[in-house]
């Protein structure tokens, strides 16, 4: 079908950048040691395979400064309906749980929990100068998180730019499958776009250890979801956990979409 033959195309066009990376290193190369500026140089081939580029990114811990679930619920949901046990639900069986209960809870209370998003949270700094610059470059911004929608949109709603997202996947009645990281990837995929991800921990974990179309990674500087995709010798970046954080996530886009310029170019590769 449609959808195997897109990711099909994508697999190639990742085969074939990828042996053309080794192929740049070894020639121009040889003793490259670091890490990171090997990365750089994959990702930049990567992205080189495709017409245009798109960013996904989670929301707890990774947009925001932390992953404050509790303080959400502590905050804004009537204690009557707060219930431990769904909070303790492992992923496998959420989407069965969910419906009968933090589902309804949600419907019922929509608006403290949007509420609750916006004021229970900080932004981590350089989020929507990132998501200004994406667009301004002809990038595309997807948002998939295992939280509650109008947790998400609260969050959203803080944002400057919110409106330069095309895309919000998040958990509500209709659709509890968000929880579910890789299938999500899979269909978000186009073989058109060099797809990345930016996230921090454990919801993320999933999608470093399963053979997906993304071109890089984004992860939280020493984090659950860094260390993972560093044992999975995956293509990855980090960003600190300080004022920098997205501006340094920023920077190594630019960084890699230049010398992806250059490959383009038939230009020698200054490695960042």
């Amino acid at each position: 079908n449609q959808r195997t033959d897109t990711l099909h195309a994508i697999a190639e066009k990742f085969t074939t950048a990828d042996t053309m990376a080794r192929v740049y290193i070894q020639e121009n190369m040889p003793n490259l040691n670091d890490l990171r500026q090997r990365n750089m140089i994959f990702a930049a081939f990567r992205v080189n395979a495709f017409e245009g580029f798109k960013g996904v990114f989670d929301i707890d811990g990774t947009l925001t400064k932390d992953d404050p679930k509790y303080v959400y619920y502590d905050k804004t949901v009537p204690g009557t309906v707060f219930c431990d046990k769904h909070m303790a639900t492992s992923r496998k069986v959420f989407p069965e749980v969910y419906p009968g209960g933090w589902g309804q809870v949600q419907e019922q209370f929509q608006d403290h929990f949007k509420l609750a998003g916006k004021m229970a949270t900080e932004i981590r700094p350089g989020v929507d100068e990132l998501f200004h610059h994406i667009r301004q470059l002809g990038g595309n911004i997807s948002i998939l998180t295992a939280g509650m929608r109008p947790l998400a949109d609260g969050i959203l709603s803080k944002l400057i730019h919110n409106n330069e997202i095309q895309e919000v996947r998040a958990i509500d009645l209709v659709n509890v499958t968000s929880n579910n990281k890789p299938p999500n990837i899979l269909e978000m995929a186009t073989e058109h776009e060099a797809l990345f991800y930016v996230g921090d921990g454990g919801s993320d974990i999933t999608l470093a250890q399963a053979n997906l179309p993304i071109s890089f990674f984004f992860a939280l500087k020493d984090g659950k979801f860094a260390k993972e995709l560093k044992k999975q010798n995956l293509v990855y970046f980090t960003y600190p956990d300080d004022e920098n954080a997205h501006f340094e996530t920023m920077k190594t886009l630019d960084q890699i979409l230049i010398m992806a310029q250059r490959i383009k170019n038939g230009q020698h590769l200054i490695a960042a």
